[in-house]
């Protein structure tokens, strides 16, 4: 899935680009500020994981069930 963004530039214009909607959520979530995303890995979010991996905006932390990663991130 992709989606078209449009940022303002220096000079009054505006630009467009179109990205994949992974990829927008990737770089707006290390924007914030975030550098770990914590998880388990299943079919729905292999293809995002595989984009975290390939742009290396955030370090994966890999848990065998959901109250694991929420232990590890409030760690």
């Amino acid at each position: 899935m992709t989606l078209t963004v449009e940022r303002a530039t220096t000079n009054s214009t505006r630009e467009t680009m179109t990205m994949i909607v992974g990829e927008f959520l990737l770089r707006r979530i290390r924007e914030a500020g975030m550098a770990h995303a914590f998880g388990v890995p299943g079919d729905y979010n292999l293809e995002l994981l595989q984009q975290m991996e390939d742009s290396g905006t955030l370090t994966w932390i890999g848990a065998c069930n959901e109250l694991n990663a929420s232990y590890a991130a409030d760690g």
